[in-house]
């Protein structure tokens, strides 16, 4: 893995907590995962709460007082704790499922576009790759959870285990070197979702629908956890892709800041991709 001379840009710490449950995470054992892995393994919860709600677990202090890179004019905000993809596993293969979004056609391209925008980062040569369509939940939101090899983005409820959350992705990770195994993404189908179109434009300068959380923004921030990039909660970090909190009508995490840059640089960093 060319993840050699890492600068871990979070307190020890929170290095340590967040091998247990990541920055702005809600602890979750590990689940039996019917005899598909090695014994060792654990599994990482990232919820990603509307604004006005408290997210559970996490930080409000600034990562960047703490090892975070200067990038010219002002701070990279990033956190990160360890956890990655193994080169073997890049690209990043992953599948789809649009029933309960309400899909209106471009959802497909939005959750594409949204992986898209990582895999363009010049610096760093992490890549994924659409696998097409499956049915039936993320298997990490089955019941008790469980693995099946396979990484899943889908839409299920929420509600009763995440009260009001927006969406949950779910890592599952060999607990001794950190390598990932498996990644699964719910959105709450008790949610109204949206798609604006995907343009060449600046994000920062429109507003998607008032009345809906927009695909493509919610999971741009989810594919960097995805990357084990974790949740900012600090109002310094509001720009960021990574911030913690999202908004119905928000389309400003489609793009990558300095922050969400600055740190998938240093977890795959390099600009030619193996």
């Amino acid at each position: 893995m060319r993840i050699g001379g890492i600068k871990y840009v979070v307190s020890a710490v929170l290095v340590l907590a967040l091998l247990a449950v990541s920055v702005g995470s809600v602890a979750a054992s590990p689940a039996d995962n019917n005899g598909k892995g090695p014994p060792a393994l654990s599994k990482i919860v990232s919820v990603h709460y509307p604004k006005g709600m408290e997210a559970k677990g996490g930080g409000k202090g600034p990562p960047g007082d703490k090892g975070g890179k200067g990038d010219g004019g002002g701070k990279a905000w990033y956190k990160y704790g360890g956890v990655h993809w193994a080169d073997s596993q890049i690209p990043v293969s992953y599948v789809v499922n649009l029933a309960g979004s309400g899909d209106n056609g471009l959802f497909l391209d939005g959750l594409k576009a949204s992986f898209q925008a990582w895999e363009d980062d010049a610096q760093s040569y992490i890549d994924f790759e659409y696998g097409g369509l499956f049915t039936g939940v993320p298997s990490s939101f089955i019941g008790a959870g469980s693995m099946n090899g396979s990484n899943e983005v889908g839409w299920t409820s929420l509600s009763s285990s995440f009260p009001g959350a927006i969406a949950v992705t779910a890592t599952w990770r060999y607990t001794d070197t950190g390598e990932i195994v498996e990644v699964d993404a719910a959105m709450s189908s008790d949610l109204p979702w949206s798609q604006a179109a995907i343009g060449s434009g600046d994000p920062n300068s429109s507003t998607g629908d008032p009345d809906a959380y927009d695909v493509q923004n919610i999971m741009t921030h989810e594919a960097g956890h995805w990357l084990l990039l974790g949740d900012l909660y600090t109002r310094k970090a509001g720009e960021q892709t990574m911030y913690g909190y999202g908004s119905k009508g928000e389309l400003k995490k489609r793009s990558l800041e300095s922050g969400d840059v600055a740190g998938i640089g240093q977890i795959y960093p390099g600009a030619v991709k193996p």
